[in-house]
């Protein structure tokens, strides 16, 4: 059996050689007091600072994003009719689903709240596809189509304050809704 390396202990004098700080001890008491109160108080939870609105972004940071919205929306563009034709293309419905993750993330870190969540709502529904929970029916075909439509129009009024000509909060309900619900065989759906 092969030997186990040790290392000697070390001796106690190791231990004594420090570097003197001016105020040193009273540093050390002064900071042990704070943290023996710290640990006292009730701990508090500080919430993170997420800008309200794409208003309160850096504006350079929401330029960037921009950009890498319509790069997303040129992948969907080109990958939703794919699926649309033919629902057994899931590589297509797969790189759909990651734009919309992008667009999730990337516009929450930037304040793009509408954006953002409007991306969610359709990234939940196409997720319920991908895992097979729900199969795809012309409601939910409608639906993402209506979402992959509506899309340009959020980054055009995230970009240059132009209004929506579709109702994304309804959108939104109705993907979400038909992500909570289950398709009976008569096409029915039933809540989960």
């Amino acid at each position: 059996a092969p030997a186990v390396p040790t290392v000697p202990p070390l001796d106690n004098s190791s231990f004594a050689q420090t570097v003197q700080i001016d105020g040193g001890a009273a540093a050390v008491r002064a900071a042990q007091a704070v943290d023996a109160y710290n640990a006292a108080a009730a701990p508090t939870v500080v919430a993170a600072q997420i800008p309200a609105a794409a208003g309160d972004a850096d504006p350079e940071l929401l330029k960037l994003f921009v950009e890498e919205a319509r790069e997303e929306l040129a992948r969907i563009a080109t990958d939703f009719p794919i699926w649309e034709q033919n629902p057994l293309e899931v590589s297509a419905l797969l790189n759909v689903r990651r734009s919309m993750h992008t667009l999730k993330g990337s516009g929450r870190m930037v304040g793009a709240r509408d954006l953002s969540e409007f991306a969610w709502a359709s990234e939940n529904l196409l997720n319920r596809l991908l895992d097979n929970t729900l199969t795809r029916s012309p409601a939910i075909a409608t639906a993402l189509h209506d979402a992959v439509a509506g899309l340009p129009q959020l980054v055009d009024a995230l970009e240059h304050g132009t209004p929506l000509r579709f109702d994304a909060k309804a959108l939104m309900a109705r993907a979400h809704a038909l992500a909570a619900a289950r398709e009976c065989a008569d096409g029915t759906l039933t809540a989960q």
